[in-house]
């Protein structure tokens, strides 16, 4: 999984990095590669509105399929 660019994201009033990840992702759990783009919020639980964000896009997403046996579900 390699990122091959970025999406930009203006932040709503209530979202939060596992918000962000299941919208783009589909997965909750990929919220640290969302956190690792943006470092600046990296102390922020609830995004206020108006951040500008960046969401890394990968050439293909994990999921039961991609992960080895023992990460599976």
């Amino acid at each position: 999984m390699q990122i091959t660019g970025y999406l930009n994201h203006v932040a709503k009033t209530g979202e939060t990095p596992d918000i962000l990840a299941f919208k783009y992702y589909n997965n909750e759990f990929m919220s640290s590669y969302i956190l690792e783009a943006n470092v600046q919020y990296n102390n922020v639980i609830e995004y206020k509105g108006g951040e500008e964000l960046f969401i890394p896009v990968f050439d293909t997403i994990e999921d039961d399929s991609t992960q080895p046996p023992w990460k599976r579900d």
